[in-house]
């Protein structure tokens, strides 16, 4: 009885190891597969006659096709709400001078444009079309309106007001000047793909609007690496590691411009002045949120150089100031942003 007890003990004790191996091993083969399938995914669109991408770590490849597939259709129908351009869109139907009702929807989003026309004291102003305008897309062969049209439009853009309803969440604006919300636009509608990814359970991923970009977690277990272009070339003259849920913005002058009697004129003008005077080239912003990473990298481009760089000391912003001095480009800006191109 002694041996028997023995001899059936021993046997259990195998019984158990091998299957305790055989669950080891299809856990193990599980998971091996299931590793396998988390890869790097990319989506563009060409939305707003620029680009919308997507880099998004994932496992299923249905899922993720029918999840970005429904973030780009909301991007693009909130992104046509706030064009001007269209005429059916909610902007388009603003008037000069009379009192105008934002919807609930852009309460928020209005919230933040009027505390960063305070906070950038006046430099970003949303009411610059009609000045943006005058200067016919910035295209090639353009002739610049004349001192005096940029001076009237430029006063004119100065007259506005925002007031808020909070309790039903609507928002009124008054203004002689017409809203442009170009500035806005991309951080906005990045900051609302990274809610709606996060929402669905996404954890790694990029979204990157016409260059203003927010990311979530890691590329293959490192921080995203981020770089900023070379305005001379195609090339990158500096990179950042950005954190997960940060956001970077860059504004620049080196795309849409054109050249008159031997002056560049760029798009992004001085709303006191109404002429594009900032020496700055290029201006990124590093901020949580990509809407105000957008909205500034705008407006302290506009101061230019010396009230950018005093006002980003002041306030502790992370910023990148690219301009150039005695033929040479200079890279002017905070620590976080690491040279890699010798100028």
């Amino acid at each position: 009885m002694k041996n028997f007890y023995k001899i059936g003990f021993k046997k259990d004790i195998y019984k158990k190891l091998i299957i305790s191996v055989i669950i080891l091993f299809f856990v193990f083969s599980f998971f091996s597969c299931y590793k396998g399938k988390y890869k790097l995914y990319k989506e563009t669109r060409f939305l707003f006659d620029s680009f919308f991408e997507i880099d998004l770590f994932a496992n299923d490849d249905i899922k993720y096709k029918e999840d970005i597939n429904t973030i780009f259709d909301e991007i693009e129908n909130l992104g046509n709400e706030l064009d001007f351009r269209d005429p059916d869109s909610l902007i388009s139907k603003q008037k000069s001078g009379e009192t105008f009702e934002i919807p609930y929807q852009y309460f928020e989003l209005f919230k933040v444009i009027d505390s960063m026309q305070r906070y950038t004291e006046g430099y970003f102003n949303p009411f610059l079309r009609d000045l943006i305008l005058s200067y016919k897309d910035f295209k090639d062969g353009t002739v610049p309106p004349s001192k005096e049209e940029v001076k009237k439009l430029a006063t004119k853009s100065q007259n506005y007001s925002i007031w808020f309803d909070p309790e039903n969440k609507k928002v009124f604006v008054k203004s002689d000047g017409l809203l442009d919300l170009g500035a806005v636009v991309a951080g906005f509608l990045v900051d609302y793909a990274y809610e709606r990814l996060n929402f669905l359970g996404y954890k790694d991923f990029l979204i990157n609007g016409s260059g203003e970009i927010r990311v979530s977690g890691k590329k293959n277990g490192k921080e995203w690496v981020i770089g900023i272009k070379n305005p001379d070339s195609n090339g990158i003259i500096s990179k950042v590691n950005l954190p997960s849920t940060y956001s970077i913005a860059t504004s620049g002058s080196y795309e849409r411009f054109f050249i008159y009697d031997g002056v560049k004129y760029h798009h992004i003008l001085n709303p006191f002045t109404g002429l594009p005077d900032s020496k700055i080239i290029s201006c990124s912003i590093i901020d949580a949120k990509c809407l105000n990473a957008d909205l500034l990298s705008t407006a302290i481009f506009a101061m230019g150089i010396e009230k950018a760089r005093q006002f980003c000391l002041e306030n502790k912003i992370h910023y990148l100031l690219i301009y150039e001095k005695d033929g040479k480009l200079i890279l002017d800006g905070s620590t976080e942003f690491q040279k890699i191109e010798s100028q």
